[in-house]
């Protein structure tokens, strides 16, 4: 399951959704992260309480800037058959092999 207790120490100021146009016709999905805490090892996007298996990166190919400058991100596009509602966000952060969780606002999918 989904960890319940945020990260000690784990430094994220500022965290959301970038570009981010979904419909149940698809659309894309684009989160970003500033992490100014070199300590964090992953960061897993959780829906709901369900792992999602998706990550943001600080690897300079998702979206998310150049490597290893603190910008995460993940970037997806999406095709037809994305379901109406909205969907609890919620990072998983592993920081020195220790896990917890960071709620992001509800992603809300439209017809």
């Amino acid at each position: 399951g989904e960890p319940e207790t945020p990260v000690p120490s784990a430094r994220i100021p500022l965290a959301g959704f970038w570009n981010t146009q979904l419909s149940t016709r698809g659309g894309s999905l684009q989160l970003v992260a500033v992490v100014t805490d070199p300590a964090v090892e992953s960061i897993q996007i959780f829906l709901g309480e369900a792992a999602s298996g998706l990550y943001l990166y600080d690897d300079g190919q998702n979206h998310d800037g150049q490597a290893g400058d603190g910008l995460w991100g993940f970037y997806s596009s999406f095709g037809p058959g994305i379901p109406k509602g909205r969907f609890l966000i919620t990072l998983s952060i592993k920081k020195d092999g220790q896990f917890g969780a960071i709620h992001w606002p509800w992603l809300s999918v439209s017809d």
